[in-house]
């Protein structure tokens, strides 16, 4: 038996260590939605309050004590946007927090409407992933097609849309290909001595 079993505090930093990154996005998307919600009830709860003080003109909140009716989202509702939460890229979950809270900051939604406004933004979240990729995947079979016709560029030339492509096209024999021009038309090449 070691002894680090015998001391608690060690116990929820293993359980860290074994989650997975997916795991850790579900749960932290999941929690901000939930604060989310206790912040538009006690908002809720303050604009009623206001709407009461103004039409009764008297102001009885130090009397009235709130009943804790707390709005839950329903287990299947849960269960889709847990599923939706998963889907997120871990570098994508720092973003859609912000995002999240933009929108929260700017509509004051009401506390039914806070779910809808999460799905909306995980859904943008999944789609602008999905763009990326796809620009990913054209980036790379580009910079493959490229190589493989013209395999003297170096991959570097490319990326950075530097002088060097630009020597290599003007300087070389065999380019024929004008369109390399267009990426620095004001930038001459000057022959190597």
């Amino acid at each position: 038996m070691s002894i680090s079993s015998w001391f608690k505090w060690n116990e929820p930093y293993h359980r860290l260590m074994k989650r997975s990154p997916t795991d850790m996005v579900v749960e932290t998307l999941m929690m901000e939605l939930s604060w989310q919600i206790k912040q538009a009830e006690k908002m809720q709860r303050q604009r009623e309050d206001e709407s009461r003080r103004i039409k009764t003109g008297v102001d009885y909140s130090w009397l009235v004590s709130h009943p804790h009716h707390s709005y839950d989202v329903t287990p299947g509702a849960r269960l889709e946007l847990e599923e939706v939460c998963s889907k997120i890229n871990p570098s994508y979950c720092g973003p859609v927090v912000l995002r999240f809270r933009q929108l929260i900051e700017e509509y004051e939604p009401d506390v039914q409407e806070v779910v809808q406004l999460f799905r909306f933004v995980l859904m943008d979240a999944t789609e602008r992933m999905k763009e990326d990729q796809e620009t990913r995947k054209l980036i790379r079979q580009w910079s493959k097609k490229r190589t493989v016709e013209h395999p003297s560029i170096p991959k570097e030339g490319y990326s950075t849309g530097g002088t060097d492509l630009l020597a290599l096209h003007q300087c070389s024999d065999h380019w024929n290909d004008s369109s390399l021009f267009l990426m620095r038309p004001t930038t001459m090449c000057h022959p190597h001595t």
